[in-house]
């Protein structure tokens, strides 16, 4: 009798200590989102704007400010998590980086994709995860790259390798540096980073939303290079019908195409592109489809691709604001709403 009791109390017990021990890890998860959101600030106050999305070697290095000016951006360049380490206690990591190569040729354990072999300096800084872009309420990946859960708002722009999106780190060509006054709806009213969910070495089933499905035509509705319409509500209506049908489509590739192959995301927190270091706002948060892309080659990451952010949190993901808060945006928002919320200048009031 006895034991019976014991066995109810523990029974009644434990999802209050399992929630609880969500509750401690959800709020670790919200203080690194404000320590990588107020690192941004920091280098603002620095350089006087703000770190910019895909820094290439390519252009011209100014040695005083640490920036490069250039008009050539593609996945090998270096990402906003490097610009940001001397902010987050990682000094040492920092200078083992060499700007003037291709970041791609320096994160890679395998010859194939150029790691300087004389400089294993390099290779072990850039191989050393960083805690700080790891959320405690995520599974640890067992990818032998840079995992992250973290990453960086391109605005509605469905591509992260176009110029000109709405969000705060989409690319500019002609103006690559931007202030924090490109948020002219106010830094509490724009999201600026959140949270992505790294895969598994091993592609299993269960984890079909934790991939990058490649491949997979655009539907009518959806430009490749143009931020999602937002003040048109027809046109607004349009792609967000269009976005559900692009998820439905890729979720039926990646059920009746063997060995689809899909690519792994958030695996490597030094690489610019969606889905590794950057997410967009086409679709809502926890999105019930797989990220998809339409690119069908090995680099389906830099292109157009559709990249919400994920979560392990129950009912939503943790969103970093231009003003530091952090906030936890539920599963259900609306669609315009979020999508407002990654725009920096749409003019719209919008609240969680």
């Amino acid at each position: 009798m006895v034991i019976a009791i014991i066995g109810v109390l523990i029974a009644l017990l434990l999802p209050a200590v399992q929630a609880a021990r969500e509750a401690a890890r959800r709020s670790q998860c919200v203080n690194q989102i404000k320590q990588i959101v107020l690192a941004i600030h920091h280098y603002h106050d620095k350089y006087d704007s703000l770190p910019n999305a895909r820094m290439l070697p390519d252009g011209t290095f100014d040695a005083t400010t640490e920036t490069y000016s250039g008009t050539s951006y593609n996945y090998n360049g270096h990402t906003i998590f490097e610009s940001l380490l001397p902010y987050l206690e990682q000094q040492a990591m920092y200078d083992n980086i060499n700007f003037k190569m291709h970041g791609h040729a320096q994160y890679q354990a395998n010859a194939t994709y150029g790691l300087p072999t004389s400089d294993p300096a390099v290779f072990t800084a850039r191989l050393t995860p960083i805690s700080n872009f790891l959320c405690p309420s995520s599974r640890k990946s067992n990818n032998s790259q840079l995992p992250t859960n973290y990453a960086f708002s391109l605005g509605t722009l469905p591509n992260s390798n176009a110029t000109d999106g709405n969000g705060p780190f989409s690319k500019y060509r002609d103006n690559p540096y931007k202030s924090l006054a490109i948020m002219q709806d106010g830094t509490s009213n724009t999201v600026i980073c959140s949270e992505l969910l790294p895969t598994m070495a091993t592609l299993a089933k269960k984890d079909e939303l934790m991939y990058v499905i490649r491949g997979v035509a655009l539907p009518t509705g959806i430009v490749a290079n143009s931020n999602l319409p937002l003040l048109d509500q027809t046109a607004q209506q349009t792609a967000i019908t269009a976005v559900e049908t692009y998820g439905k489509n890729c979720l039926a590739v990646f059920e009746t195409t063997a060995n689809q192959s899909p690519m792994h995301m958030a695996i490597n927190w030094a690489r610019p592109t969606l889905c590794q270091s950057f997410f967009n706002f086409a679709a809502t948060p926890n999105w019930r489809y797989p990220a998809c892309s339409i690119n069908a080659t090995a680099v389906a990451h830099d292109g157009a691709l559709i990249c919400p952010p994920r979560s392990m949190h129950s009912g939503g993901v943790n969103t970093g604001l231009g003003d530091g808060s952090v906030r936890f945006v539920g599963d259900t928002v609306a669609p315009t709403t979020w999508q407002a919320y990654g725009n920096v200048a749409d003019g719209l009031s919008v609240q969680f």
